[in-house]
């Protein structure tokens, strides 16, 4: 019995384990994301099918093709051949209609066509080699991407669970707010609006709560759908945002990657352009053939004498350009200089990219600190006015319009906070996936 309890817990212990998972940082979810993520999953097959395609670019270079062939007929009607009927002591001016052969014929043949100069098939290996590159730097690509949006999404979240726990606070508050008002109405100091007033208060934080956890689970399913895991996997998300970020250790770099990528495309499509012009270049190979015949008086692949013949030699193929070999150069020709603009124009947008995420980051920290002072200011005066109306000198209206500042002030402290953390988090991908750049 025992026995069979260790054994239900090893073989559950796994589905438990992937069934809840708590993360307390970006880190540790974007682990998780890599060993799980199909679409990285994809990009890495990419880069396998990528050299698989080497070893066949290998293999278009000598371009060995061949076949191995035999046939069974039964001549029904032998050809006819005109012979001149001078060769029979006939007359010099006429001819003879002639019959050859059996009424059954059978053959083996063997050829092959080996190439020993395919200048455009050594262009194909080249094109291999970076078609591969291009295949690992895709993948780092959408990898990067991916991180980015799952971070976005990942704050996001954080966000709204931050907000929900300061509304639910905040909801205890309005519920003080809501019995000190009964308090004074039931000694006569205090209006029944006033009672409606401090409810509808209350209302509205339980609806925020409720809305929030609307908005908190779909941002669950968003962040699910793009770390390729099923609904059924639960997530926690615990991590604590930091307060008073220090920012000095934190400085984007130019993330080339984009660049090296381009600039791979770059000298796949110049290949690609040498590989065409190859193209109209002819191809010697050494060809060599094999047959065997039969001719017979029965219907029977065996029997009857058997004639071999065979002949090997150079054969030397130049085909006339076509009009598709003709687009085809014009089109790489452009891609060339496509690609090179491309290039350019990703190197422009690396450089502002860094620009642009340091500016976040600046922009994220001012927001706070202007939130937090904004935050304090509100507070005090919160708490000063909500003297006032215990002491029956300020009405009710007042302290709730004050609350409800309070309150969108938190929630604005909250957005900046978790800004700063996001900013942080897109500078510390985009510098990781820059290390790849050569």
């Amino acid at each position: 019995m025992m026995l069979r309890v260790i054994f239900f817990l090893i073989v559950c212990s796994p589905c438990v384990l992937y069934a809840q998972n708590n993360f307390n940082n970006l880190s540790s979810f974007l682990e998780l994301v890599e060993k799980n993520s199909l679409s990285i999953q994809s990009a890495n097959l990419n880069i396998l099918q990528a050299k698989q395609g080497k070893l066949a670019a290998i293999l278009s270079v000598p371009d060995i093709s061949g076949n191995i062939n035999a046939t069974l007929n039964d001549n029904i009607t032998l050809p006819v051949t005109i012979v001149p009927a001078i060769a029979f002591g006939g007359p010099a001016n006429e001819t003879r209609q002639l019959r050859f052969g059996t009424n059954y014929q059978s053959g083996f043949t063997q050829n092959i066509d080996i190439k020993i100069v395919n200048l455009s098939g050594y262009k194909n290996i080249k094109l291999a080699n970076l078609n591969i590159q291009i295949s690992e730097t895709d993948a780092l690509l959408n990898k990067k991407n991916l991180f980015d949006n799952i971070a976005t999404t990942y704050y996001n979240i954080l966000q709204l669970q931050i907000q929900s726990q300061y509304t639910q606070n905040n909801l205890k508050i309005a519920d003080s707010l809501l019995t000190l008002t009964q308090s004074k109405y039931q000694e006569g100091i205090a209006k029944q609006q006033d009672i409606n007033d401090a409810q509808i208060n209350v209302l509205n934080l339980q609806e925020n709560i409720s809305q929030l956890k609307f908005l908190i689970n779909q941002q669950f399913s968003a962040l699910k759908t793009l770390a390729d895991l099923p609904d059924s996997f639960q997530i926690t998300i615990s991590e604590s945002i930091d307060l008073n970020p220090s920012a000095s250790s934190y400085s984007p770099v130019t993330n080339l990657l984009p660049v090296y990528n381009l600039k791979l495309k770059e000298d796949y499509a110049a290949q690609n352009l040498e590989f065409v012009n190859r193209t109209f270049l002819p191809t010697l190979s050494i060809v060599a053939n094999n047959a065997y015949n039969t001719y017979n008086e029965s219907f029977s692949f065996f029997g009857g004498s058997v004639i071999n013949s065979n002949y090997i030699g150079l054969k030397l193929n130049w085909l006339i350009p076509s009009s598709t070999q003709i687009a085809n150069k014009v089109n790489a020709k452009y891609n060339v200089m496509i690609a090179k603009k491309s290039r350019e124009q990703a190197l422009i947008k690396a450089n502002n990219d860094a620009t642009i995420l340091k500016n976040d980051l600046d922009k994220a920290l001012s927001q706070l600190k202007y939130q937090n002072q904004v935050l304090n200011l509100q507070n005090e005066t919160y708490f000063k006015n909500l003297n006032l109306y215990q002491e029956g000198i300020q009405s009710l209206v007042n302290v709730l319009n004050i609350f409800n500042n309070k309150v969108n002030a938190e929630y604005n402290t909250i957005n900046s906070q978790v800004a700063v953390a996001l900013a942080l988090a897109k500078i510390e991908i985009n510098n990781k996936f820059s290390n790849y750049a050569k």
